[in-house]
């Protein structure tokens, strides 16, 4: 005789498999406190993001509330997850005890949600983190992601070329918001456009040395109390920026890499000169509020 539950785990894939995309729901709320279900969501819902991804969904959406943080596996690309957007109540919380979001895989959208871990948790653990030294991702989109706060890194590339990064509102993190790091090969065209990053040691870091014609363009960089822009790599478009920094620390630029173009951003809260050049063949036009050293 079939049980009432092997009914409704089969009404439950019946169900699903009709949808054209896969439902997380886990009926908590932002603080994870509980808030209940509704019965098609009881039926139909995946518990958490990873087992949504296992199940081979390349389309998932996740209702609100508070989610343990999943990977996205080298052979699981060409996927995009949702939440229910940037300042909804739709938060992965990878804790003390490891990344929220990782990605490996390429083709990967994530937006429309919030990420952290644990500040000051000591365990040097990321919001995102794209890439690790066995997997190089390309063509992912990182799109209106807030990042109220986060034990290192806000957004940390590993590994990866051709990452967009955009919209993105990163604050209060024990390191830089964005920071792009090949420890060996190189990053490239990689885009940082249209985000606000407050509140952190550094805003936007680029150290690979290897890395090429990447973009950072029209964003709003606040209170960093290091450089607000540090980058190693040749060719960097750094474009149309608002940089405000604390008088007490640092310069807007450190630029050790060559052949970039820094031109159009609107700098000011430096005390001393607002770049400090160590490489060769970069040219600064037009920046606002600011002289050059």
């Amino acid at each position: 005789m079939v049980g009432i539950g092997q009914i409704t785990t089969r009404v439950a894939e019946l169900i699903r498999s009709a949808l054209p995309f896969a439902i997380v729901d886990n009926g908590t709320n932002f603080d994870g406190t509980p808030r209940g279900r509704s019965t098609f969501s009881r039926l139909v819902a995946y518990n958490n993001v990873q087992e949504a991804i296992n199940a081979g969904w390349k389309q998932i959406k996740i209702a609100k509330g508070r989610y343990a943080g999943f990977v996205i596996g080298s052979t699981q690309g060409d996927i995009l997850i949702e939440g229910q957007g940037k300042y909804a109540e739709t938060i992965i919380d990878g804790g003390i005890t490891k990344n929220a979001i990782q990605i490996n895989a390429a083709g990967v959208t994530v937006r429309d949600l919030q990420a952290v871990t644990t500040q000051d948790g000591g365990g040097a653990y990321f919001p995102i983190q794209v890439g690790d030294p066995s997997n190089n991702p390309y063509n992912v989109v990182i799109d209106s992601i807030r990042i109220p706060y986060s034990d290192g890194h806000g957004i940390y590339i590993n590994h990866g070329s051709v990452i967009r990064i955009s919209n993105c509102h990163i604050s209060n993190c024990d390191t830089y918001g964005i920071y792009i790091h090949a420890s060996s090969g190189s990053s490239n065209q990689n885009e940082v456009i249209g985000c606000v990053i407050d509140g952190t040691l550094g805003a936007y870091c680029y150290n690979d040395a290897n890395g090429s014609h990447n973009l950072v363009r029209d964003n709003y960089f606040s209170g960093a109390s290091g450089y607000t822009v540090n980058t190693d790599t040749t060719k960097l478009i750094c474009d149309g920026n608002r940089m405000v920094g604390d008088a007490t620390y640092g310069r807007a630029l450190r630029v050790a890499g060559s052949s970039g173009f820094y031109s159009n951003n609107y700098i000011t809260g430096w005390t001393i000169a607002y770049y400090y050049d160590t490489g060769s063949g970069n040219t600064y036009t037009n920046n606002k509020n600011a002289a050059a050293n």
